[in-house]
């Protein structure tokens, strides 16, 4: 923590408000990758989930497996700041973020 008493947030989650936030070089600010909310996908037999994956492609279902697109609701710490933004934002700043990595 700077001594100047500037950062007054949790590091562990990151400085980044909404997903996607620029830094004032204009590169992209971390932020823990639970701290907002993500569509993803499962496999799912017999109501149990066998694997999950952010990308659908690398998922290969079994006879009697299906795939099924889930989304994650965020960190509960910090979903009154997710509530404000609609669905369709954050899957597309979320397609964006998971390029990064």
């Amino acid at each position: 923590m700077p001594s100047n008493g500037e950062f007054k947030g949790r590091l562990l989650c990151g400085f980044a408000k909404k997903p996607g936030q620029l830094k004032k070089d204009g590169s992209k600010m971390w932020h823990c990758a639970f701290k907002f909310p993500f569509n993803y996908f499962a496999i799912v037999k017999d109501g149990k989930t066998l694997k999950t994956s952010m990308n659908k492609n690398d998922l290969f279902p079994k006879d009697g497996e299906e795939v099924e697109e889930r989304m994650y609701e965020g960190c509960p710490a910090h979903r009154n700041v997710l509530n404000q933004m609609p669905n369709t934002e954050i899957r597309k700043v979320f397609e964006n973020v998971l390029d990064d990595f």
